[in-house]
């Protein structure tokens, strides 16, 4: 939790907020600008700690849990946005606790084609995009590319950013079978890297995507330096 409240903390006043009945002090004023520094560092870092940390998490109470993801959910949207970096690792704390019979639900519904899902998957896949920064052509032409590697037919560019259509999205190609979800993800970091560069941002959310679709990646340490 302390390596949420210091991402947080970095473009913020001082205060403190109540969570779930546990007071979590973000930073006092004047130390703003290791606020900042500590904020930067996290930042690029706070995932891979995370899953360090997912095995003892794992060990608490369910009641510990649910009290940690709370705390977790309101310091991430105290400010009412809630950004790339915070969905990233809301949503792998989130899948890692599940509990393992609920993980293990998609078992039983297989999916071997993509034309099912391909609401979903303009979904995902045009989130990438968006979130590129790309300007809209290039951001067009880098779905159209992506969805044509998995054998779809263009599609208009999703209308907006939107974390909760991708969470539900990736929940939905939950039962897509291992040499599809590979694909997918390939096709997801096509995406994000079709301006030859991968924010930190982006490597993150696609390392989410892939743990909630049970798909390993690289580490962030194999991707281009822009990415880390």
């Amino acid at each position: 939790m302390l390596l949420l409240t210091a991402f947080d903390a970095g473009g913020r006043t001082a205060r403190q907020r109540r969570c779930s009945g546990t007071e979590v002090e973000i930073f006092h004023a004047r130390d703003t600008t290791r606020a900042r520094t500590c904020a930067t560092t996290c930042a690029a870092k706070a995932l891979a700690i995370v899953e360090l940390a997912l095995p003892a998490m794992r060990q608490s109470p369910p009641e510990h849990q649910a009290k940690l993801q709370a705390c977790l959910l309101a310091i991430a949207t105290a400010d009412r946005c809630l950004s790339v970096f915070e969905w990233s690792l809301l949503a792998i704390v989130r899948h890692q606790l599940l509990p393992p019979d609920e993980r293990a639900r998609t078992v039983y519904r297989i999916c071997r084609s993509f034309a099912p899902l391909r609401v979903e998957l303009v979904s995902l896949l045009g989130i990438f995009c968006r979130a590129s920064g790309m300007d809209p052509d290039r951001q067009q032409k880098a779905l159209n590319a992506a969805l044509s590697s998995l054998a779809l037919a263009p599609a208009p560019l999703p209308k907006r950013l939107d974390l909760n259509a991708l969470h539900h999205a990736i929940l939905a190609c939950g039962p897509l079978i291992p040499t599809r979800k590979r694909e997918l993800l390939a096709a997801c970091c096509e995406c994000a890297a079709h301006d030859g560069h991968v924010s930190a941002s982006e490597a993150q959310a696609l390392r989410a995507v892939a743990t909630m679709l049970d798909c390993p990646i690289p580490p962030l340490a194999k991707w281009p330096s822009s990415a880390v």
